[in-house]
């Protein structure tokens, strides 16, 4: 889809990755076609993410990056010392 500006892949353009007959493929190009459908709709409906909600993952997220440089830096100070 990404090389297809967001569009399904014909049958024809599948059939260059993965040769076979149209009675093998077309099935199978539905059934992925319906699988990525099915998912698109459900991430379409899903509600927006809180101000709040997102807000407090990206300071918990900080948190731990802050924790994880302290340990590092411990390590490395232990390492440099031994």
């Amino acid at each position: 889809m990404a090389e297809n500006d967001g569009d399904m892949p014909t049958v024809e353009t599948v059939r260059k990755w993965a040769p076979s007959s149209n009675s093998r493929l077309c099935p199978a190009v539905r059934a992925v076609r319906s699988r990525l459908m099915a998912v698109q709709t459900k991430l379409n409906a899903m509600p927006d993410i809180p101000q709040e909600l997102s807000l407090a993952h990206e300071q918990a997220l900080k948190e731990v990056w802050a924790r994880a440089r302290e340990y590092q830096s411990a390590e490395i100070s232990d390492l440099k010392r031994g």
